[in-house]
């Protein structure tokens, strides 16, 4: 993407507010100032919005920033919870945004990806069966069998499955880059977002068929079996593949 507030990805009337980014700077004040815990939960949109002088559809613009930026998490039936990271939150979405440039996301997949080898490696030496039961009981309950890949509820345990990868990953800020790329891909997954023109058609279809429908369950047995450099051949191609989903093809 261009910038942080690209057209193909926030509402265009949104951008032409003149105090949109001010709009965004007194939500995260007015957040850090209710000194909110993590997996708080904010104020209805209705309280909110009356709380910053603005209608309601240019405060969703603001909260899907705010997700972006790892903030806030929203999911249906959840409302908008807390999940803290405010020092780090613009870092994230200027990064994304300028690795997504142009409509290019090779490079982000390339960070991604590296992030991931490396989380993996930490989460097989220290994953309890819990940790593993999580991933299993998400691919089995939300990921498999017939289940629309562009849903919502796909995308939203698509998510956390890899949030769950980076458990026990020391960098929180590489760690928060990666959910930044999630959460967009999982918020705009049917946006017509621009061709990837820097990748062979030749490629991409090497890639995708490197992607098997069942490329979880794959991670999961890896991961089950202490298999790192399996894990890792696993989350790398995964990576790649995902982060350029069905707009790239």
């Amino acid at each position: 993407m261009g910038n942080a507030m690209d057209p193909r990805l926030f509402d265009k009337s949104s951008l032409q507010d003149k105090n949109y980014y001010l709009l965004l700077v007194d939500l995260i004040e007015y957040i850090s100032s209710k000194h909110y815990k993590i997996g708080d939960r904010l104020p209805q949109e209705e309280a909110l919005a009356a709380n910053l002088n603005t209608n309601r559809s240019t405060l969703r613009e603001i909260l899907r920033v705010l997700e972006v930026m790892g903030i806030i998490d929203s999911r249906r039936g959840s409302g908008n919870v807390y999940l803290g990271n405010i020092e780090i939150g613009f870092m994230n979405l200027i990064l994304v945004s300028s690795m997504m440039e142009n409509g290019k996301p090779l490079e982000f997949c390339s960070v991604r990806a590296s992030i991931e080898a490396s989380a993996i490696d930490v989460f097989i030496d220290k994953a309890v069966d819990a940790d593993i039961y999580k991933l299993e009981i998400l691919y089995s309950d939300h990921m498999s069998g017939d289940i629309d890949k562009s849903s919502f509820e796909y995308l939203d345990a698509h998510l956390r499955f890899h949030e769950q990868l980076m458990k026990y990953y020391d960098s929180e800020i590489a760690k928060q880059l990666v959910r930044s790329g999630l959460r967009l891909m999982r918020r705009d997954y049917d946006k017509e977002l621009v061709q990837d023109s820097s990748i062979s058609t030749e490629t991409k279809l090497r890639l995708k068929a490197k992607l098997e429908d069942n490329s979880h369950l794959m991670i999961i047995n890896a991961i089950k079996a202490r298999d790192k450099s399996k894990a890792r051949e696993l989350v790398i191609n995964h990576a790649f593949m995902s982060g350029m989903h069905k707009s790239f093809l």
